[in-house]
């Protein structure tokens, strides 16, 4: 796992994670070049806080941006992109963007678990 704190990341207890990134701050290197006039801009980056609750299951190359929260007993799918959500406790959410999540007691109910 990589994390990279401009601001605060919070990670809960029992957190299990393979190869992920957790960036509270989209772009963290915050230097332009003004190729007009030859010189460097220095710009104030803005980050936001990061939270991940306790028993949460981040599956491989998983990546969570900042103002984003995933709630406790959720999973987040293989290759997911996870910026500026909140995932509810007990959730399964995927995708590049996640874009929804699914509770994890309806996929059961699905599946007849």
């Amino acid at each position: 796992m990589t994390i990279r704190c401009h601001n605060m990341i919070t990670l809960g207890n029992f957190v299990m994670s393979a190869n992920c990134l957790l960036q509270d701050i989209v772009f963290p290197v915050a230097r332009l070049f003004d190729v007009k006039n030859s010189a460097v801009i220095n710009i104030e980056p803005s980050a936001n806080c990061l939270s991940i609750g306790d028993k949460v299951w981040l599956a491989s190359q998983t990546i969570v941006l900042g103002n984003s929260s995933v709630g406790e007993a959720s999973v987040l799918g293989v290759g997911s992109v996870c910026i500026d959500r909140k995932i509810n406790n007990s959730h399964l959410a995927v995708g590049n963007p996640i874009s929804s999540s699914i509770s994890i007691e309806r996929i059961e109910k699905m599946v007849g678990i």
